[in-house]
Protein backbone atom coordinates (compact mmCIF):
# COMPACT_ATOMS: atom_id res chain seq x y z
CA UNK A 1 0.00 0.00 0.00
CA UNK A 2 1.29 3.43 -0.93
CA UNK A 3 0.61 6.45 1.26
CA UNK A 4 0.25 9.75 -0.53
CA UNK A 5 0.42 13.27 0.81
CA UNK A 6 -2.70 15.41 0.58
CA UNK A 7 -1.10 17.66 -2.04
CA UNK A 8 -0.28 14.62 -4.18
CA UNK A 9 -3.85 13.36 -3.80
CA UNK A 10 -5.22 16.78 -4.78
CA UNK A 11 -3.06 16.93 -7.88
CA UNK A 12 -4.14 13.41 -8.86
CA UNK A 13 -7.77 14.40 -8.28
CA UNK A 14 -7.60 17.45 -10.51
CA UNK A 15 -5.72 15.57 -13.21
CA UNK A 16 -8.27 12.73 -13.17
CA UNK A 17 -11.25 15.10 -13.18
CA UNK A 18 -9.90 16.96 -16.20
CA UNK A 19 -9.26 13.72 -18.04
CA UNK A 20 -12.74 12.46 -17.21
CA UNK A 21 -14.32 15.61 -18.67
CA UNK A 22 -12.36 15.17 -21.90
CA UNK A 23 -13.28 11.52 -22.40
CA UNK A 24 -16.02 10.79 -24.92
CA UNK A 25 -19.14 9.20 -23.45
CA UNK A 26 -18.70 6.01 -25.49
CA UNK A 27 -15.41 5.10 -23.75
CA UNK A 28 -17.25 3.44 -20.92
CA UNK A 29 -14.48 1.29 -19.45
CA UNK A 30 -12.03 4.20 -19.25
CA UNK A 31 -14.69 6.40 -17.68
CA UNK A 32 -15.49 3.75 -15.08
CA UNK A 33 -11.83 3.29 -14.21
CA UNK A 34 -11.40 7.03 -13.77
CA UNK A 35 -14.57 7.36 -11.70
CA UNK A 36 -13.40 4.59 -9.38
CA UNK A 37 -10.00 6.22 -9.07
CA UNK A 38 -11.64 9.55 -8.24
CA UNK A 39 -13.86 7.96 -5.62
CA UNK A 40 -10.88 6.20 -4.04
CA UNK A 41 -8.79 9.38 -3.99
CA UNK A 42 -11.62 11.37 -2.42
CA UNK A 43 -12.02 8.75 0.29
CA UNK A 44 -8.30 8.89 1.02
CA UNK A 45 -8.44 12.65 1.23
CA UNK A 46 -11.22 12.57 3.84
CA UNK A 47 -9.44 10.09 6.11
Amino acid sequence: MVFLSSSKINSELTKSEKLLKKLPYWKISERLKLELKLRHLKEQLHK
